[in-house]
């Protein structure tokens, strides 16, 4: 096997990580202690996080759905109470902003590239 100069969690790490780029959206992103007049632009990854999966799982008597969202590490620190608002590309393939704004509120998991947390939709 040629040695690309990468060990093989380096390689696994990089196929990850332009995965979550060419999967993610831009959204803009309010750090509880930022300017909310100058959001930054990140990543995220909000695609198939309908929440069933963990509202089923849950031993709760009547389950709410649990909505997730994945933020990439290498972009900046994210913390509880941050809020983001997403884009949505429209038909003619521009972004632009969804209107909904969240608030993240628990962190859920976190790996070599990213952090899941758990948001609340706050519009």
């Amino acid at each position: 096997m040629p040695d690309f100069g990468m060990t093989r969690q380096a390689r696994q790490t990089a196929k990850l990580l332009r995965l979550f780029e060419r999967l993610g959206v831009p959204c803009r992103y309010y750090p509880v202690g930022g300017d909310p007049e100058l959001p930054e632009t990140r990543l995220v990854n909000i695609e198939g996080s309908t929440g069933l999966s963990a509202a089923y799982a849950s031993n709760e008597y009547v389950p709410e759905k649990i909505l997730m969202v994945q933020f990439l590490l290498q972009q900046g620190e994210v913390n509880a109470d941050d809020q983001f608002e997403p884009y949505r590309m429209n038909a003619a393939g521009e972004y632009e902003l969804t209107g909904k704004r969240y608030r993240l509120t628990a962190l859920s998991q976190i790996d070599d590239i990213s952090a899941t947390w758990v948001y609340l939709d706050v519009t």
